[in-house]
């Protein structure tokens, strides 16, 4: 017989949750987000939970916070131990996720549809500056 191992045909990213697709139905348990890292614009992101759908061979990976819309993102896996029973993603049969390195995760967060409204503006003359409030708040 030969092994098949899953592995990851599509990867997408909805504000804070990415989904992974695989090529193959899953075995069903809990997945360890420590096998997980997440990097955006070459930062680490927190993960906060994984999850998985066995029969449509999908992984779901929530971030501790939504990654702006235009984001890159890249996704990694690493099972350093190999062949475990638990905690792993693994196949039906049992074999293994092989490892993921910054895989890319195609970002659909969609940008907020509000528009910018002007709240407030003031001229200091004799600084020549301007300033503007507006309705969105600014995220570092």
């Amino acid at each position: 017989m030969t092994t098949s191992f899953p592995s990851v045909t599509k990867a997408i990213i909805e504000g804070d949750i990415i989904t992974l697709t695989l090529n193959s139905q899953l075995e069903e348990g809990p997945i360890d987000k420590d096998y997980f890292e997440v990097i955006s614009d070459n930062k680490n992101i927190a993960i906060s939970s994984v999850e998985s759908n066995s029969l449509t061979g999908k992984v779901f990976i929530g971030l501790a916070r939504s990654l702006d819309a235009n984001a890159d993102v890249y996704i990694s896996y690493n099972d350093l131990v190999g062949d475990q029973f638990f905690g792993v993603v693994q196949g039906i049969d049992g074999s293994d996720l092989q490892p993921l390195i910054s895989y890319p995760v195609e970002n659909l967060t969609l940008r907020d549809e509000e528009p910018l409204r002007l709240l407030f503006a003031e001229v200091v003359r004799h600084l020549h500056s301007l300033t503007l409030t507006h309705t969105h708040s600014h995220s570092p």
